[in-house]
């Protein structure tokens, strides 16, 4: 078996990259398609759905640009992400930081952009959700630039 002197947390963080972005995707997803499809259809219906009636009409009086922007940015940072993590295992310098980089800047942009315009019971819900989408590009940023900064070398 051979012996690789890339360090293990850079392998983990690859990892961890590979599986949030491919989260990050479904969740854009998702957002647009509750958003496009399913938020207007629920509507027209007579069901009752307490408060989630309410939160769904509140999406719905968003502007489309707003989410089709919010959307965008969450689908670029999930392929940013999924490329840092190519990087991460083949070392390369610019596929890895500076990738990263730009993952750190796009995932911060849609956050930005979610807490100005989305409606306050719709950030609500997102909970643990809006933490793990603030703190994982910023604590991925200080690693890579950090412990990580002389590891990514080709």
């Amino acid at each position: 078996m051979a012996t690789t002197d890339r360090p293990s947390g850079l392998t983990a963080l690859a990892v961890i990259n590979f599986l949030l972005s491919f989260l990050q995707l479904l969740s854009a997803a998702g957002f647009l398609l509750q958003r496009f499809v399913f938020a207007p259809q629920w509507l027209k219906g007579e069901e009752d759905f307490g408060n989630g009636r309410r939160i769904l009409q509140e999406l719905v009086e968003v502007s489309p640009p707003v989410i089709i922007l919010i959307g965008g940015l969450m689908l670029i940072s999930a392929l940013l992400l999924f490329i840092s993590g190519f990087g991460y295992l083949r070392r390369k310098r610019v596929w890895g930081k500076h990738i990263t980089t730009l993952y750190v800047i796009c995932d911060l942009a849609s956050v930005a952009c979610i807490l100005a315009w989305m409606p306050e019971s719709y950030i609500r819900d997102l909970g643990i959700g809006l933490i793990r989408t603030v703190f994982y590009p910023v604590f991925l940023g200080v690693v890579i630039h950090t412990v990580f900064r002389r590891d990514l070398v080709r």
